[in-house]
């Protein structure tokens, strides 16, 4: 469980959040390997689970195949699902050997049903996250329309 903590604690998922209730996103974690090439999240699935790449990489492709991001050690997959209870946004690959830490979607439901403030944390950080994401985007797209 020592490992599991190193990982989450150092994650951005947890900032600013007590050592208790890092300690209960731990307690409900397990370490999952994927092999190069294994789908670790299927496009329109409807599942919540919750995925942190501890070693090895991971691929976002939509769904014609066309890479959106590749993801590495620190990065999540599957924040999105928590925060709009929609099905997955892309698929997700392995690139190459991959060990996550694992929080299962039923699992996290209930423990951020049983202690609001850890849902609190947990969602205010991942939308601190989303927003860089889109403000990267964003940017993106407007270096892109001043090409033209």
């Amino acid at each position: 469980m020592s490992e599991i903590f190193d990982a989450v604690s150092k994650c951005y998922l947890v900032k600013e959040m007590p050592e208790d209730e890092v300690d209960a996103l731990v307690a409900i974690s397990e370490f999952r390997q994927f092999d190069g090439g294994m789908t670790m999240v299927r496009q329109f699935d409807k599942s919540k689970d919750l995925m942190l790449i501890v070693e090895g990489g991971a691929r976002v492709n939509t769904f014609s195949g066309d890479k959106i991001i590749e993801l590495g050690p620190g990065s999540i997959v599957g924040e999105m699902a928590i925060l709009d209870n929609q099905p997955r946004s892309a698929t997700v690959m392995s690139i190459r050997s991959t060990k996550v830490v694992f929080i299962a979607g039923e699992k996290l439901q209930a423990l951020m049903n049983t202690y609001p403030s850890i849902e609190l944390g947990l969602l205010r950080n991942i939308s601190r996250v989303l927003c860089s994401y889109i403000r990267m985007s964003n940017m993106e797209l407007d270096g892109q329309l001043n090409k033209q």
